[in-house]
């Protein structure tokens, strides 16, 4: 009992007591800054990794062939639907957007393009230029849709020069992980931006600029997900500009087939 104890033996035992204690909040200081300081070494190669971990886990996108639905809208016109079909290791692209009523198709397989105007093959040179139905279009359009819907996978390209820095930022009021990435000159000229969520290393939006010091070009929003099976796609994109934060529109993802 305390009160059988000397005041020396009982000041001994509170030292012991302050001891041990002091000794486990030290311990539980360090473990949570170890936490935290494994937090912080993950490499900027590591948190695109993860994500691509998070999105594909199976390889989908790089071994399937995947096609898209899409809902394109903007501020100051009607919904347009857009379908396109992606399969990269048999090098085939499909793409058929609504156009002015019309239903324009191209096609890329294997350095072989086809164009097609409501399903038909012949055409004018008046429909050709109108609908720009030339290579140049459709290398524009399948690199667009393959580098955008299939992020974050493609930012392991041959060409994509990822930096060191990992910012911790806020991007759409949402705390981030920042990573900036580049090109290889022969691949692409535009200085990029993208954001991962620090909890599950989700792509939750990016930027994208020509000219940095002239604030010009776009940043995307990403939100919702359409899941199919591993496979986690962002269902909406919301682009703007950053200058005025103009709104410019929005493409929803409709579904999903793979095959």
């Amino acid at each position: 009992m305390i009160t059988s104890l000397s005041l020396s033996s009982i000041e001994t035992i509170m030292i012991k007591f302050k001891f041990k204690a002091c000794a486990l909040i030290f311990l539980g200081i360090v473990l949570c800054s170890s936490s935290t300081i494994m937090i912080g070494q993950m490499t900027s190669t590591e948190i695109i990794k993860a994500s691509i971990t998070y999105h594909d886990p199976q390889g989908i996108l790089a071994e399937k062939t995947l096609t898209m639905n899409f809902t394109e809208t903007r501020p100051n016109g009607s919904d347009k639907k857009s379908d396109v079909t992606i399969d990269v290791p048999k090098e085939l692209y499909i793409i058929n957007r609504e156009v002015d009523d019309h239903l324009v198709s191209m096609k890329w397989h294997k350095n072989k393009s086809q164009f097609k105007l409501d399903k038909k093959t012949r055409l004018s040179a008046e429909e050709i230029e109108e609908y720009s139905l030339n290579n140049e279009r459709l290398h524009k359009m399948k690199d667009y849709y393959r580098y955008l819907w299939h992020l974050p996978m493609t930012l392991n390209d041959p060409g994509t020069i990822i930096s060191d820095q990992v910012k911790t930022v806020s991007f759409n009021k949402q705390k981030s992980l920042e990573i900036k990435v580049t090109y290889d000159p022969k691949v692409g000229a535009d200085i990029w931006y993208f954001y991962f969520n620090p909890e599950n290393y989700a792509l939750i939006g990016y930027r994208f600029y020509h000219d940095e010091s002239a604030n010009d070009g776009e940043y995307i929003l990403l939100t919702e997900e359409y899941q199919s099976g591993a496979l986690r796609i962002p269902k909406k994109r919301a682009w703007y500009m950053h200058k005025d934060n103009k709104y410019l529109g929005q493409d929803i993802l409709s579904y999903i087939r793979i095959n």
